[in-house]
C-alpha cells in the first residue's frame, strides 16, 4: 500500500484509483472479530497513506466500491475520500443510449420491448444482450443485428393478466388514496407497468410517487402518517382481495421493511415512545439489530404497525367506491394523475353528500 502511493507520488500530477475499497473494512464492524487488530492496521495505514504529514499535493485518490455502507467513516472525512459520487442505473434515455453505442448498425422502430425488460440493468446487462444478439445473427449467417435477433436474444416478454393488473392497480391506488388524504398537494402521480418485468422485483411493477417534503423539525405525527402511507397498498389488497400478495414485502426497499424500520427508528433513536434511551444499532441492517435483542422492542414497533394498519384500513374502506373506480381506470391507462386522483375523491364525496340531502 505505501509503495503504491508512493509510486504514485513520485509520478505527479498523477491519479491513483483503488478499486473495491470496501474490502479494506470498518474498525466499527470487526470489533467482536479476531481480525480486528489486523483489520485496525491496515485501516490505519490507508489513513495514513491518504492524510500524510507532507501533504498529498498533486495526486488524486479515487476508490470504487458497490457498498460504501462497508467504508470506516474515517476514510471518508475530508481530505481524504471526501466525495460519494452515487452512479444509479441508467434510466430508460439511458439504457436506450447504451445499446446504441454496442449495436450502432441496429435499426429499432420498438424501442418498448427493450426499455420494459431491461428495467434496472446496468451497462454491463446490456453488453452481455449485445454479444447475445451478435450470436443470435451469426447463427443465422448474418454479419448485421437486426430487431427480430435483439428480440430472440431478450427474456420473453409477457404481458399481465386482467385480473393481474387489477390488483397491481388497487395495491397502488391504496398507496395514492391515503397519500392524498394524510399528505394534500404532495401527490404526483401513480403509475403501473403494462408488463412483467425480467428481472423480478416488486419496487419495479408499480409506483406511486410523491414530492416529500419533510418538516424541518419532523414530528412524530409526519413519521407515522409515512407509515400509514406504505401500510395503504397491502391494506387496500387485503380490502379487495381478503388478502395480501408478496408485493408488499421481501426486500429491504419493500413497503413493510421500510414501515418497520420507521417505527423502530421513532422507538430507539428519536424517542417517540415509552423510553428516552436512544440507540442507532450496528451492522448494515442496523434496526433490525436492535429488534432482535430487543423482545418489548418488537413488541412497540408491533403495535405501531397494527395501529396504522387499522388506521388506513377504516380510511380505505370509507373510500372503497373511489378506490374501485380508481383502480379500474389504472389497470386500462397504465398511469394516474395527482389530478385524476383528486378529482375522483371530490366527486365520491359531493356524490354522497348529495345522497345524504
Amino acid at each position: 500500500m505505501r509503495a503504491t502511493f508512493k509510486e504514485a507520488a513520485d509520478a505527479r500530477p498523477s491519479i491513483l484509483s483503488i478499486d473495491e475499497l470496501d474490502s479494506v473494512g470498518d474498525r466499527q464492524a470487526y470489533k467482536a472479530s479476531e481480525y480486528h487488530d489486523y483489520k485496525r492496521q491496515v485501516i490505519n495505514a490507508l489513513l495514513e497513506c491518504l492524510d500524510p504529514s507532507e501533504g498529498r499535493e498533486g495526486v488524486i485518490v479515487v476508490g470504487a466500491t458497490n457498498d460504501v455502507s462497508a467504508i470506516d467513516s474515517a476514510l471518508l472525512r475530508p481530505g481524504r475520500f471526501e466525495l460519494v459520487v452515487q452512479i444509479e442505473r441508467p434510466d430508460a434515455e439511458e439504457r436506450q443510449a447504451i445499446l446504441r453505442r454496442y449495436l450502432p448498425e441496429l435499426a429499432i422502430n420498438d424501442f418498448e420491448p427493450f426499455v420494459v425488460q431491461s428495467d434496472d440493468w446496468s451497462g454491463a446487462d446490456i453488453e452481455k444482450l449485445a454479444r447475445d444478439a451478435r450470436r443470435v445473427a451469426r447463427r443465422s449467417g448474418r454479419k448485421t443485428v437486426t430487431d427480430d435477433d435483439l428480440l430472440m436474444a431478450m427474456p420473453p416478454l409477457f404481458a399481465y393478466s386482467e385480473e393481474e393488473g387489477f390488483r397491481l392497480a388497487v395495491h397502488e391506488i391504496g398507496h395514492a388514496v391515503v397519500g392524498a388524504i394524510l399528505r394534500p398537494g404532495q401527490l404526483v402521480n401513480v403509475k403501473i407497468n403494462r408488463w412483467r418485468p425480467s428481472k423480478v422485483g416488486w419496487n419495479q411493477i408499480g409506483t406511486t410517487h410523491f414530492n416529500e417534503k419533510p418538516p424541518l423539525m419532523t414530528s412524530a405525527a409526519y413519521l407515522t402518517d409515512t407509515i400509514a402511507i406504505l401500510l395503504s397498498g397491502m391494506a387496500a389488497e387485503r380490502i379487495f382481495f381478503g388478502e395480501h400478495s408478496m408485493a408488499s414485502g421481501g426486500s429491504v426497499t419493500s413497503d413493510l421493511n421500510r414501515a418497520t424500520d420507521l417505527a423502530t427508528t421513532m422507538e430507539r433513536c428519536f424517542a417517540f415512545g415509552d423510553s428516552l434511551i436512544t440507540d442507532s444499532g450496528i451492522g448494515p441492517r442496523p434496526m433490525e439489530n436492535l429488534r432482535q435483542g430487543d423482545p418489548a422492542l418488537r413488541e412497540a414497533v408491533r403495535q405501531r404497525l397494527d395501529a396504522q394498519h387499522s388506521r388506513v384500513m377504516q380510511i380505505l374502506t370509507s373510500k372503497r367506491t373511489e378506490v374501485q373506480i380508481l383502480s379500474e381506470r389504472l389497470a386500462k391507462s397504465f398511469e394516474l394523475t395527482a389530478e385524476d386522483v383528486l378529482r375522483t375523491l371530490r366527486d365520491g364525496a359531493d356524490a354522497r353528500m348529495g345522497a345524504d340531502r
